[in-house]
């Protein structure tokens, strides 16, 4: 499946994240450019995978 990592910050991706009901969101950094994930942590609160070229 292709996602399109859509450009934003962490607080919004954290939003849409929530929206959709997934536990994990694709995006890209509108800060750094980085492709990155937020997810919802099983001990609660959020985590963040940045991906590097």
């Amino acid at each position: 499946k292709m996602v399109n990592a859509e450009e934003m910050d962490l607080d919004t991706a954290i939003m849409k994240m929530e929206l959709s009901g997934h536990n994990f969101y694709i995006y890209t950094d509108d800060e750094t450019e980085t492709v990155s994930v937020v997810y919802r942590r099983s001990s609660g609160g959020y985590g963040l995978l940045e991906v590097s070229k």
